[in-house]
């Protein structure tokens, strides 16, 4: 799905996106391994939980794949 956007994603912007989304920040606030160890972390953290994070990944992850669509530079398969 997105090595199709990779191969005409200059054009059109998205592969920024694409990078930005790969930030590792967006993990590390879903990541569970820390979150009950240090309130240290927590402070930095936007979310309340990394469950949180995940679903707001997830729903910028889907509208990053509609915009996709809408520009044509995904048909959704392979």
């Amino acid at each position: 799905m997105f090595a199709e956007a990779d191969l005409y994603g200059r054009k059109a912007g998205v592969l920024d996106i694409w990078r930005k989304l790969q930030a590792s920040d967006h993990f590390y606030y879903m990541c569970t391994k820390w979150f009950s160890d240090s309130d240290v972390h927590k402070y930095f953290n936007p979310y309340q939980s990394p469950y949180d994070a995940y679903i707001n990944y997830m729903n910028i992850l889907a509208d990053f794949d509609n915009t996709l669509k809408e520009k044509g530079l995904f048909n959704g398969s392979r």
